[in-house]
């Protein structure tokens, strides 16, 4: 790719300067990978990766799936009954993980007096929501291990356990209690851990460096430069990434600091998290499903899967694929290949579309799985990158900030509160109908992707780089846009980050 077709996709991002030569690098080596190994199934994505990598790359998220963290929260609907035993909770899954086996030094005490606004995290299947603090509450929704739910701050005693008030995703439909158990051992506090991102600038060579905020300032080294895109697990304790190799790409599991390097699948890319810890990746036969590296399967998709992101239940997977009625035997008939979000059962049934055809970028789950919000571009120049949210059960997506140009996907905080949208401009935060918004980082050259911290009291995102300065910088701040702080070298270039997540007890 020459420069002058990166600057026009730079432009197609209203983001009008030169390209930073790191991020030119890394996007020529994307592609080039990607020619060199592409599939008949994987061919929609040369163009997908070009668009894509000028969001992710920059800054965010992702990936794994290529994007960041995903809120992990239930669907309220056709949850199993526990047995008769479970009258307030059951017990945590015996698969329920504790602390990671590499965790980082939290931001804040593992241990607050006050939990108001703090992220709870379901321990064990079964849990449930009750409309009052007694395990005889009417039952709100039965949740699932991974839940991420943000407290009030309310705590009450009842059937000889505490009981926490709570909230799961945008508005006020899924509210209620949850038992912490008799040994407080249903639920965690999850705090905010070490900061993992590749580095432009932190040596000789591109490395794949981890962080500790407020800790120890210096970079500890994970990764050397192979990784396209990667992922904490919901506990924190592993990494999965998609890798190059002389013959293509692989997707490896490893410890959070980077020991005990596992390749679990050739051939295949876009490795993503279920919210209990479920691996699923893009294969050459479709997307498969694999559980703690053995009992894998594949679920066949004839849209040419990529980019995954799971739903907040574990009971959907989400992808953007091709959305080309005019293609044969995988390859376009003429010209770029439209694409279009998909969302599947994770059994393989139930395949539905939910946009296009367009061009469809990153996207994420709002918390409660009811929404999908994503970026559209517009290879033409006509019209500037724009952000939407369209319903998961299927519908017409809805345009944010009245259709103004925006630099990454939409993000929802955990507890489904906030949405925080990348633009030109700075950082929008909105708290609303997703129309105006307001601005909690200003940056001159723009802002790149952003991501809020597992606990939710950070968000961390990315300044665009500019001829004559430094390149992409990681920076973090508070929600209301107090306190931001550089992350990182200030002469170096920060990609592809992610924020570990750390499950502590509860006080």
């Amino acid at each position: 790719m020459h420069d002058d077709q990166i600057r026009g996709l730079l432009r197609a991002l209203e983001v009008d300067r030169e390209p930073d030569p790191a991020f030119a690098e890394a996007l020529f080596g994307r592609l080039s990978l990607t020619a060199r190994t592409a599939e008949p199934r994987r061919s929609p994505f040369l163009l997908l990766a070009a668009a894509l990598l000028l969001v992710t790359l920059v800054a965010a998220a992702a990936f794994g799936s290529g994007l960041v963290r995903l809120p992990l929260v239930v669907d309220a609907s056709a949850s199993p009954e526990p047995s008769a035993s479970m009258v307030a909770s059951p017990e945590p899954a015996s698969s329920a993980s504790t602390q990671p086996t590499t965790a980082a030094t939290p931001l804040e005490s593992a241990a607050p007096t006050n939990l108001a606004g703090r992220i709870l995290f379901a321990e064990g299947d079964g849990l449930r929501l009750r409309s009052e603090p007694s395990g005889a509450g009417d039952v709100v929704a039965t949740l699932r291990r991974g839940q991420l739910m943000g407290t009030s701050g309310n705590v009450e005693t009842a059937d000889g356990m505490d009981w926490y008030e709570v909230r799961i995703g945008p508005g006020t439909s899924l509210t209620g209690w949850v038992a912490a158990g008799s040994d407080h051992g249903w639920l965690r506090l999850v705090e905010d851990g070490a900061v993992a991102f590749r580095c432009v600038g932190c040596g000789d060579e591109a490395v794949h460096v981890r962080v500790t905020p407020f800790g120890d300032a210096d970079l500890a080294t994970v990764a050397t430069d192979d990784i396209l895109g990667w992922s904490f697990s919901p506990d924190g304790s592993t990494i999965a990434a998609e890798v190059a190799t002389t013959a293509g790409t692989s997707v490896v599991v490893m410890n959070a600091d980077g020991t005990d390097r596992r390749e679990v699948a050739v051939d295949a890319y876009a490795p993503a998290w279920s919210p209990d810890g479920r691996l699923a990746w893009v294969g050459l036969d479709g997307i498969v499903v694999s559980v703690a590296g053995a009992d894998a399967r594949t679920i066949g998709s004839a849209v040419g899967a990529g980019l995954l992101a799971w739903s907040p239940d574990g009971s959907r997977i989400a992808f953007v694929g091709r959305d080309c009625a005019e293609c044969a035997d995988g390859e376009p008939a003429y010209g770029d290949i439209p694409s279009a979000i998909f969302v599947v059962d994770a059994d393989g049934s139930n395949l539905r579309k939910l946009t296009g055809p367009a061009y469809e970028g990153a996207f994420s789950w709002s918390p409660d799985g009811a929404s999908i919000g994503f970026v559209r571009y517009d290879l033409s120049g006509e019209e500037p990158t724009q952000a939407f949210v369209v319903p998961a059960a299927g519908g017409e997506p809805e345009v944010l900030l009245d259709g103004a140009a925006v630099t990454g996907v939409p993000q929802w905080s955990p507890d489904g509160s906030s949405m925080l949208v990348p633009t030109p401009d700075g950082l929008v935060r909105l708290d609303g109908a997703g129309q105006g918004g307001t601005i909690i980082a200003r940056a001159e050259a723009g802002t790149g992707g952003a991501i809020w911290s597992p606990s939710g009291q950070w968000v961390l995102y990315t300044v665009m780089g500019t001829a004559d300065g430094p390149g992409a910088q990681l920076w973090m701040v508070r929600p209301d846009g107090t306190e931001p702080m550089l992350l990182g070298p200030a002469d170096a270039s920060a990609m592809q980050t992610i924020w570990q997540p750390v499950l502590a007890t509860l006080p």
